[in-house]
């Protein structure tokens, strides 16, 4: 229907920035500074494969931090949402496989879309919001001197803001 396809259109847009947000994560980790240096390497990837990269590195950072009480507790946070967000991120990649990778019947003359508009548009809604998740985890990852913090920094900056009542 017009609707199921609509409903695609705007999945599609928002597996792409979930794709991106893993894309930013991954360069986050192994490219602190913002130089790049893991584009040319998992730019060529399929989605899966990106998630899988992103889940070893997620665990390899361990071995790579400061280690403190606040810290270890902050990647065990770190690690455990990352990877429960790569597994959300395997079950909607094949959930929008399954909606992109159609077939049309011949025989019948129609799409097999079996999936109802709203069903797609709340795995699509699913999507946006791993990709939420990802880019903020990204953003957080590394304190102003680019030493792992993940997100501390944010947390303590959060707690400080006071905001004043108006008179």
């Amino acid at each position: 229907t017009d609707e199921q396809a609509l409903a695609i259109g705007y999945l599609t847009i928002n597996f792409n920035s979930m794709e991106q947000a893993v894309e930013m994560l991954i360069s986050q980790i192994l490219s602190p500074r913002g130089v790049g240096l893991g584009k040319s390497l998992i730019s060529p990837l399929g989605f899966a494969a990106k998630l899988d990269v992103l889940k070893k590195l997620v665990t390899s950072v361990e071995e790579h931090y400061v280690h403190t009480a606040e810290n270890d507790a902050a990647y065990t946070d770190f690690a455990s949402r990352i990877k429960a967000l790569i597994a959300k991120g395997k079950e909607l990649n094949t959930f929008r496989n399954s909606m992109i990778h159609w077939r049309y019947d011949v025989g019948k003359g129609i799409t097999k879309v079996e999936e109802s508009a709203e069903t797609i548009r709340l795995r699509s809604s699913e999507m946006y919001d791993v990709y939420i998740q990802l880019m903020g985890r990204a953003i957080g990852l590394r304190a102003d001197d680019y030493a792992f913090d993940f997100g501390q920094e944010f947390r303590k900056s959060a707690k400080s803001v006071r905001v004043s009542k108006r008179q």
